[in-house]
């Protein structure tokens, strides 16, 4: 396939620099498959964003290619692309998504109906990217694809290896035992559940319960405080117990799995959210379990009604632990036909949608696994209690766990700082039909 440059002077003077690698003193292309999945996961942001300026009526590849003036057959691998990477991700945006040439001519034509907008200039942008990289990487869309499903752990063409997964769980340890001396806090696992159900109360919104566990916790007398955010509508937060917020902290210490005596905790509102200080007083002479439980009643929209089209759960670590468990479950009214997955994201993301999120991800993502319906059966043995306290949360919440999908996720030296996430995208939650 020939590249056709998309703005030609600004392409002309790069594709010397990039497609002649006599004047680069022979250096030879740089070959990562960890590079073609990264700007997949771009090329979907990027569509997305392009197709949210695209009135709903014109939302098919025939009402799309009479609207642009564009073929029709890239009109439909562009919906293609995008709900790939709502579904899926990965290299199958890329599979679906049109070339270089066509891919130019639809932003171009997006352009000239919408005008100038920051989603066409990041758009621009992008597709000068994409003329590079196919250029850079095998000149053809194929070989690209070819590439970006070889093992990531191959030689980049520089010498450079990306690291197997041993090696990072290595990498991983050492940071562990790095901020263990440096915070002077830490624990054996971080474990955590939450569940999300239909609003009763309120149409279009979500209930949730939660429960967030430390277990074997230690804390050097000099050591970091416990500390928590959790935000929403605080007048719909309430404890566990059904109660009213008012006066009392939504995230509130479960007794009957916490170590006695209990820590002090420290709460306080500020707009729309709770800060927590727990401090583990008796975590300094020896390891101690601190779990955190609450409720919100309709304070989540749900996306099968608008706004976000996706539900997503945010969660991570300010001190080091030896592992991290995420219990995610979704009712079944919700979760049936979905799509699940996990992202690892920079400290403090601009947006937590994978679709959205590709410039803060990280190259390694957590794997997300099906648990199947009802309460997660599989022991942990850093926490034997963690079924008894899923349980015991559905119980407080009225709510039947064989109503539920759950799914996991288990890090081993998860690092501390990083926001870790799943996310759901029920079925037909706002795609195009392509």
């Amino acid at each position: 396939m020939t590249v056709k440059p998309i703005v030609s002077k600004k392409l002309d003077a790069v594709e010397i620099r990039a497609g002649d690698t006599t004047k680069l003193g022979g250096a030879r292309p740089v070959a990562n498959p960890r590079e073609v999945a990264r700007f997949s996961d771009r090329l979907a942001a990027e569509l997305t964003a392009l197709i949210a300026l695209v009135p709903p009526e014109h939302l098919t590849s025939s009402a799309l290619s009479r609207w642009l003036g564009v073929n029709r057959g890239t009109c439909q691998r562009v919906l293609l692309a995008v709900r790939a990477g709502g579904e899926s991700g990965g290299v199958e945006v890329l599979k679906k998504g049109p070339g270089v040439e066509g891919l130019g001519d639809f932003v171009r034509a997006l352009a000239t109906r919408v005008g100038r907008r920051p989603e066409i200039d990041r758009a621009e942008a992008m597709v000068q990217d994409y003329a590079l990289l196919v250029q850079r990487l095998g000149g053809s869309q194929a070989k690209l694809i070819r590439l970006a499903s070889q093992d990531a752990s191959e030689d980049d063409g520089r010498g450079v290896v990306s690291p197997r997964e041993e090696q990072v769980v290595s990498a991983r340890r050492a940071i562990y035992q790095a901020a263990q001396v440096t915070t002077g806090t830490w624990c054996a696992a971080s474990v955590a559940l939450q569940a999300f159900c239909p609003s009763v109360a309120e149409k279009g919104k979500l209930d949730t319960a939660h429960a967030r566990g430390f277990i074997g916790m230690r804390r050097r007398a000099d050591g970091m405080a416990l500390s928590s955010m959790l935000s929403g509508d605080v007048s719909k937060l309430t404890t566990l117990d059904g109660e009213g917020s008012h006066g009392r902290q939504w995230s509130a210490l479960l007794a009957e799995f916490c170590t006695i005596p209990l820590p002090t905790v420290i709460s306080k509102v500020e707009g729309d959210k709770v800060h927590s200080i727990v401090l583990g007083d008796n975590a300094v002479e020896r390891p101690v379990d601190i779990i955190l439980g609450g409720r919100g009643i309709g304070a989540q929209p749900d996306p099968r009604y608008g706004g976000p089209s996706y539900l997503t759960t945010v969660f991570g670590l300010r001190f080091p632990a030896r592992l991290q468990v995420y219990d995610f479950y979704v009712h079944k009214a919700l979760s049936a036909g979905g799509k699940v997955r996990s992202c690892a994201l920079a400290l403090s993301p601009k947006d937590i949608d994978p679709v959205l999120c590709w410039y803060d991800k990280l190259a390694y993502e957590p794997t997300v696994r099906p648990m199947g319906a009802g309460i997660v059966g599989e022991t942990l043995d850093s926490y034997p209690r963690m079924g008894e306290l899923a349980a015991h949360l559905f119980s407080r919440s009225g709510w039947n766990p064989d109503d539920f999908e759950a799914w996991r996720v288990e890090l081993t030296y998860p690092s501390p700082a990083v926001a870790y996430t799943i996310t759901l995208h029920p079925p037909g939650s706002t795609w195009p039909q392509p």
